[in-house]
């Protein structure tokens, strides 16, 4: 997910939610450093669940992180989110 600073179109945070939990998040590289995000994103999807092996429980001090993103998320449209698979040699 990318959120846009509110006053700086030049900025933004990205977040990389993977079965209902944050797992990285920071600020988005400037463009010459765009393959950060193909990186931390293959990072990411490395440690996703197997498909339909996601559960209900998120460990106490997740529960704040998934809440205030899933919030956030709900009032403002604005925000892009790329849905992504797990990577091929993963599955």
């Amino acid at each position: 997910m990318e959120a846009p600073h509110p006053t700086d179109p030049d900025r933004a945070d990205v977040f990389w939610i993977v079965g209902g939990r944050v797992v990285d998040w920071g600020p988005r590289p400037p463009e010459d450093r765009r393959g950060e995000l193909e990186a931390r994103t293959e990072a990411a999807l490395r440690d996703a669940p197997a498909p339909g092996s996601l559960g209900g429980w998120l460990p106490a001090e997740e529960l704040v992180e998934a809440r205030i993103i899933g919030a956030w998320l709900a009032g403002h449209e604005e925000a892009r989110v790329t849905e992504l698979r797990a990577l091929a040699s993963a599955a």
